[in-house]
Formats: structure tokens, C-alpha cells, sequence
């Protein structure tokens, strides 16, 4: 989650090759995915997309990475959810 939020692709692709989840959650029940939303990291959220993260996953606050990426002002990244299926 850590490097989603960063951005460090490298670092994910090795977490991931070393048999982490990309659905993880955090004690807030948030994905790597509301991270890198929340950061603005939108390579880092089109590669979790791309290596199985689930666009419409919710926190325990309800809120889904589009959401936070809206709130955040992330334009980008919202997008980038928007196309691959997320609406609300």
C-alpha cells in the first residue's frame, strides 16, 4: 500500500512477484488502489488495474478509490477509473 501511494511501480511489481495481494486491505478496509487514488499516483492505480485490483472495492467509510480520487481534485486518476467501469 505504501508503494502505491508513492508511486513505485518497481517496488509493486516485486511485492506482487513475491506473492502479495494487490487486494490487501488496511485496518480502514482501504485497497492499494484508494491509496494510489488518494496520492494521485495514476500509473501506479492503472497498474494495480492492470494486475487484478478491483475498481469497485469500498473502504469501511463506503468510499470506492473514484471517490477519494474526486475528492483529492486527482482529475487524472478519476478518469482513469471512470474507463475502466467505476461510476457513481
Amino acid at each position: 500500500m505504501s508503494a502505491a501511494y508513492g508511486g513505485h511501480l518497481e517496488v509493486m511489481g516485486a511485492l506482487v512477484a513475491a506473492g502479495a495481494d494487490v487486494m490487501a486491505r488496511d485496518s480502514d478496509g482501504n485497497t492499494a488502489l484508494t491509496n494510489a487514488a488518494y496520492a494521485g499516483q495514476r500509473a501506479a492505480a492503472a497498474w494495480l488495474l492492470d494486475h487484478g485490483a478491483e475498481v469497485n472495492a469500498r473502504g469501511k467509510n463506503g468510499k470506492t478509490a473514484l471517490s477519494v480520487a474526486r475528492e483529492r481534485g486527482h482529475k487524472d486518476v478519476a478518469s482513469l477509473l471512470e474507463a475502466k467501469g467505476r461510476t457513481e
